[in-house]
């Protein structure tokens, strides 16, 4: 069976606009390497085709991270290939996907407790109560906190977009104080009732995070500090903080 057109077939079976782009730029990085070549089969590639790409991809990427995420991706495409009998073929054993410690995004419980703390102009409360529900569910995804509908007897029982396994969380006295705070009409919070997509109020966040950080920098000693922050901070956050319990 070709390569790129179940590659194409695996891409638009995955549930959200984020997801398929990833992909997407994994597929296009193919089609440029194989000077777009449709017969492409799963026997071609191989540990020496998976090492000629790495070459390829290595001319214009530097982070190994960057481009273990297309290797990642194609192995992906393998194992749904595999699964439904399509080839038996399956380079990964011998071929490692390599990867880089990445730089820590997680807060101190003292840096958690000033952002926490800062007194801040009204307008930025908004998202700081959105980076702490994110901490507070457990490190809940923004695409899935901004789709959640309703909370059911103290608890947030929700299907994660990207992977769709099903996840059931208390809501704890702090997160239930930040969700009635923020109540939505037509969501459990006011974010899709106001935005259209959770990516647009995502950049938001992003902005909002960097405003932050920068008005409580200006007002702490600098050993005190933040780093800059987005909202997967929250979810390796709670990650670590929640390890070390």
């Amino acid at each position: 069976d070709c390569f790129l057109s179940r590659f194409r077939q695996f891409v638009e079976s995955r549930s959200t606009a984020g997801t398929k782009a990833i992909y997407n730029d994994t597929y296009k990085k193919v089609v440029k390497f194989t000077a777009g070549n449709e017969s492409l089969t799963f026997d071609e590639i191989d540990v020496e085709w998976l090492t000629s790409f790495d070459k390829f991809l290595s001319k214009t990427m530097k982070s190994q991270n960057s481009k273990s995420i297309h290797f990642r991706n194609i192995r992906a495409v393998f194992n749904a290939a595999i699964d439904d009998e399509i080839t038996t073929k399956y380079p990964f054993r011998k071929f490692k996907i390599s990867s880089e410690e990445t730089e820590k995004r997680s807060l101190t419980v003292e840096q958690l407790r000033t952002f926490l703390n800062a007194d801040l102009e009204p307008w930025m409360e908004r998202y700081r109560d959105v980076f702490m529900l994110l901490f507070t569910l457990c490190g809940i995804n923004i695409i899935d906190l901004c789709h959640l509908k309703e909370e059911t007897n103290g608890r947030i029982v929700y299907r994660r977009a990207k992977t769709h396994k099903l996840y059931s969380i208390k809501v704890e006295p702090e997160a239930k104080r930040l969700i009635l705070r923020n109540r939505g009409k037509d969501w459990l919070l006011n974010i899709m009732d106001n935005y259209g997509k959770s990516q647009d109020f995502n950049r938001r966040l992003k902005r909002g995070l960097d405003a932050i950080v920068e008005h409580i920098n200006e007002r702490v000693p600098v050993k005190e500090r933040l780093p800059r922050i987005s909202s997967y901070w929250a979810r390796h956050t709670w990650a670590t903080l929640a390890s070390d319990i």
